[in-house]
């Protein structure tokens, strides 16, 4: 059985770390939405309740879960060639892009599954609450916010290599202790 884990298994170091980085990205934008949504003041009854909040969250959890796989994985390589600002610019419109769509799905889901509207009446109950209330304005806004905080978070703490980032945030560095290091030196030309 050994065998069989270590074979199918094995996760490269690198793989860790972005698989790391795309779960603290859901854990993060599925907490970021659950404070929203408890301090807004015009969200309904209806999303209060606990049971349909847990469900609006576990929705944004795996929506975000295929948003960070798409940020750290594919369009990471698609994107390499690019200078910065171009690269985060195109990120930041792709992934706001998909917000809004994960927004209008999880509209749609709130209406549609929980309260138990017909697909025509919460399609039409979602364009009304999108243009009245400027939702489309706070939402590109408040995505965007999050989309910048993510991709600059996550550029530091490539910069800084993987672990280094958060070591320098918890203050490891502030109380420097000994460590025994190997450094090695190859000289991969000749």
């Amino acid at each position: 059985m050994k065998l069989f884990h270590l074979k199918f298994f094995k996760i490269s170091n690198v793989d860790k770390f972005r698989l790391k980085s795309v779960l603290f990205i859901a854990f993060l934008w599925a907490l970021v939405d659950f404070i929203v949504v408890l301090l807004r003041e015009d969200e309904s009854e209806v999303v209060k309740h606990t049971k349909n909040l847990w469900v609006r969250e576990s929705l944004i959890f795996l929506l975000s879960l295929i948003m960070g796989y798409l940020l750290v994985y594919k369009l990471k390589k698609i994107l390499r060639s690019y200078p910065l600002w171009v690269n985060f610019l195109l990120k930041s419109v792709i992934l706001l892009g998909s917000a809004l769509l994960i927004s209008f799905v999880i509209q749609f889901a709130t209406s549609y599954i929980i309260t138990g509207h017909p697909a025509a009446e919460a399609i039409k109950h979602i364009m009304q609450y999108a243009l009245h209330k400027n939702w489309l304005l706070q939402k590109v806004l408040y995505w965007l916010i999050i989309f910048f905080i993510t991709q600059l978070l996550l550029i530091i703490n490539e910069k800084y290599s993987p672990g280094v980032f958060a070591d320098i945030l918890l203050g490891r560095y502030i109380r420097p202790k000994i460590e025994k290091r190997i450094v090695m030196f190859i000289d991969l030309k000749d």
